[in-house]
């Protein structure tokens, strides 16, 4: 570059020269200056820079494509954690529909099992006062039939002996019971 504005300075001293005129020399030079200028720039410069930019595009590509990765990943579990919460939702019903189930099949067998024990409560109550009601009947006829028999003894002025007052009590429950039973 020294070299060619050199060389121009020496052509504009030694000649006359019009300052509209083209010094071929001169622009020789120049063109050759600027040549060389543009070759140091082009490979200190330009190519470097085209590296880098080259370089910074890759990395941004990159970046984008592992966003979009990152994004569609992102998706995929968003679906798979509500596709899970879907599944746990319908778990939880279907648990508490079986055990509302459950609980109405306990209340059900709990009112079954209380109804057959009040059932046989009943039962044995209606079978106790009857046996009751049999036990009072049999001494009441038992109490008739010595009150008769007595009578009977102090009616007809002897004393009974022990068989025949067995016997005119059995008798006498007979007729005594068979007339119950008809009025029953």
């Amino acid at each position: 570059m020294m070299f060619g504005v050199v060389l121009a300075a020496a052509a504009d001293h030694a000649g006359t020269s019009n300052p509209l005129s083209i010094d071929l020399w001169t622009l020789l030079l120049q063109s050759l200056n600027v040549l060389v200028v543009m070759a140091v720039l082009y490979f200190l410069l330009f190519r470097p820079l085209g590296a880098l930019m080259a370089k910074r595009e890759k990395e941004v590509a990159d970046s984008l494509s592992q966003a979009e990765q990152t994004r569609s990943e992102a998706e995929k579990l968003l679906a798979e954690y509500q596709e899970r919460m879907r599944n746990a939702q319908a778990e939880a019903e279907a648990i508490i529909a079986e055990a509302t189930k459950k609980a109405e099949q306990y209340a059900t067998k709990r009112k079954a099992e209380a109804d057959a024990q009040y059932e046989e409560i009943i039962r044995k109550a209606k079978a106790e006062i009857d046996a009751e009601r049999a036990r009072a009947m049999a001494a009441m006829r038992e109490e008739v039939a010595q009150l008769a028999v007595m009578a009977a003894g102090q009616v007809l002025g002897r004393t009974i002996s022990a068989v025949d007052h067995r016997k005119l009590i059995e008798e006498f429950v007979q007729k005594v019971g068979g007339a119950d039973d008809v009025s029953s």
